[in-house]
């Protein structure tokens, strides 16, 4: 039976298992980032530190999924665009990091994951911001996460008509949109 839990060191004996599962989501869709140059193990212990809420998909001790959610204003280069995104920097938690493992897909797991997250963050904070990339890396196929976020809710982040689309930084050849929920 598949849990949700808050991290804690205690559900979690050995964080390399976490690291590894965020390695092999990041190597698969829509990522595809298999050229190794980003190993968990080297940021995601400052992604740990620098969230404020860390929910695990559990099934036994073995981790199967895992979101990160860290205050908006403490993630860089967001609090000049706050207004662009429709967000307030200080009721706004920015979801850093979402994955499932490739097994388990499709078996509600990323559901019962958004599902704790929304709970954990209605009446705590006003909107969350999600960043996702526009298209699975190295085609024009769209990124399956944008339909899982607007089923649980999320809406597309606009600039006037448009998709709000970000093509700078480090993956600039990976455009990204973002997506943005509402606790009304």
């Amino acid at each position: 039976m598949i849990e949700i839990r808050r991290f804690t060191d205690e559900n979690i004996a050995d964080r390399n298992a976490l690291f590894d599962l965020i390695d092999r989501v990041q190597r698969g869709v829509p990522y595809n980032d298999t050229d190794g140059s980003m190993s968990a193990a080297d940021w995601a212990p400052k992604a740990l530190d620098d969230s404020s809420l860390i929910l695990l998909a559990m099934e036994g001790s073995e981790v199967l999924g895992y979101c990160f959610g860290q205050p908006y204003q403490s993630y860089e280069g967001f609090l000049s665009s706050a207004s662009e995104y429709g967000v307030q920097p200080n009721s706004c938690l920015y979801l850093s990091e979402f994955g499932v493992d490739e097994r388990v897909r499709k078996r509600g797991v990323g559901t019962k994951l958004i599902n704790a997250l929304l709970a954990e963050t209605k009446g705590n904070h006003e909107s969350i911001l999600v960043r996702t990339m526009l298209h699975v890396f190295g085609t024009h196929s769209e990124n399956p996460a944008i339909q899982f976020y607007k089923k649980a809710g999320f809406d597309l982040v606009l600039s006037g008509e448009e998709i709000l689309i970000e093509k700078a930084g480090r993956f600039a050849e990976r455009p990204r949109i973002f997506l943005r929920w509402r606790d009304i």
